[in-house]
């Protein structure tokens, strides 16, 4: 274990017990423990509000992993939200450590411990606690433990393989929400994003949760560490939802954390996307980090947002949706009720794809074959062999963004735009007899 792990996990559960003494929930103590990238722990949060529901009175306490300052604040926006509406009672984010003996220190502070880092949830009950609030603790918590493990038996695999074997689902028709709803036996979808979509930013973190944590220099010093996040987070001024233009737009992104290559389309894509669309008379909204690439010199350039921005930007109704690759932002556009084009490249849209979106691959399966002439196979570390530049695992370009035509990609956009605009415009029938 790291050498800083007793510190962190004692930090977080004074957080919790601390609000939990505010708390007027009186029902059991639930712990979501969640992390890994940004739409992931948009899933988890959306899991959480869902859970919440099936048991209104429990404490629900949502830990996630890892903190890294220089990601920002999305993390704590997206909880936030989640607070805000009801889906969690409290939130922490702490460095990330080996979750197996995580989850048993965890154990004795709750009735129950839900594992969602894997797509597969594991569920771990606390045999000296009453489960659900029912009288004879031993008895009901193994009979809802061999529920729970009978649920995680078919995706077992997926749960003890984390993260190597989750490149399995490159060859599977699963999709992530439903491994999560079939082995929690929470009804979560999709829909539920709402719970993460945030539209407020979220307060500073207290320092003293800040001193946690190590910085980027490997230094536990608070100060540093909120400095690094503040510039990290992007800016929070209202004055950037001033477009500057009147009319129908579309919100564009093309970058995918700190493996985006994995995920990003060549940059001929985009420029294709933004011309064809404009030469609709539809405008493009560049949203992501700052200093990140322009994708063509007429885009409103609104990189460098916090999440909320973004999300109040694309809510309007002069927004027609988003047109992006496999990231956060079609997980906000979800939980916006607004549509999406998605690009996919080493992630399987089978897997990842929203009800909401059309997801788009290579479109001409005889345009190239293996190996591909762009780039060549490396090994994520725990992840498994993948394509810095999008390439499929089996070396199938099926899945590779490179062979995307620019001018594919243009057309389904527009198409994608217009008939937005056209669902948005329809008239509303008037009632019979009104």
């Amino acid at each position: 274990m790291h050498v800083y792990y007793e510190r962190w996990l004692g930090a977080a559960l004074a957080y919790m017990e601390s609000e939990r003494a505010k708390s007027e929930r009186t029902g059991i103590r639930i712990c979501v423990l969640g992390g890994t990238g940004h739409g992931d722990k948009a899933r988890q949060l959306a899991f959480c509000g869902k859970l919440h529901e099936r048991y209104p009175d429990a404490f629900l306490f949502f830990l996630g992993m890892p903190f890294a300052a220089a990601s920002g604040m999305v993390d704590y926006d997206m909880a936030h939200c989640a607070k805000t509406l009801g889906a969690v009672d409290a939130y922490y984010f702490m460095q990330g450590v080996e979750r197996e003996p995580l989850i048993q220190d965890l154990l004795p502070h709750f009735d129950v411990v839900f594992d969602t880092l894997p797509y597969a949830v594991g569920t771990f009950y606390n045999p000296s606690t009453p489960a659900w609030g029912k009288s004879e603790a031993e008895d009901t918590w193994a009979e809802m433990q061999v529920e729970a493990d009978q649920r995680l038996a078919p995706f077992r695999w997926l749960y003890d393989g984390y993260p190597e074997l989750d490149w399995r689902l490159n060859a599977r028709s699963f999709n992530v929400w439903d491994i999560m709803a079939r082995t929690s036996g929470i009804a979560v979808n999709p829909w539920d994003l709402s719970y993460a979509t945030p539209l407020d930013c979220a307060p500073w973190p207290d320092e003293a949760e800040l001193t946690t944590c190590l910085n980027e220099d490997g230094e536990l010093d608070g100060a540093i560490g909120l400095k690094t996040l503040m510039n990290s987070a992007g800016s929070d001024d209202p004055k950037h939802l001033d477009l500057g233009y009147v009319g129908d737009y579309v919100v564009v992104h093309n970058s995918a954390g700190n493996n985006g290559q994995t995920k990003t389309a060549p940059a001929c894509v985009f420029k294709a996307i933004v011309a064809f669309l404009e030469s609709e008379g539809i405008r493009c909204v560049q949203i992501g980090r700052k200093g990140e690439p322009k994708l063509a010199e007429s885009v409103i350039d609104r990189r460098g947002l916090r999440l909320p921005l973004i999300n109040r930007i694309m809510e309007r109704p002069a927004c027609l949706g988003l047109v992006g690759i496999d990231s956060l932002p079609p997980y906000m556009a979800m939980g916006l009720g607004k549509a999406a084009v998605v690009l996919f490249g080493s992630t399987r849209r089978t897997a990842f794809g929203m009800p909401n979106a059309l997801t788009l691959v290579r479109l001409d399966e005889k345009t190239l074959r293996p190996p591909c002439p762009l780039g060549v196979c490396f090994r994520m570390p725990g992840y498994g062999p993948r394509c810095m530049l999008g390439k499929d695992l089996n070396e199938d370009p099926t899945h590779c963004l490179n062979t995307l035509p620019p001018e594919d990609a243009g057309r389904s956009a527009v198409d994608f735009a217009t008939h937005q605009r056209a669902l948005r415009d329809k008239p509303v029938p008037e009632e019979v007899g009104a």
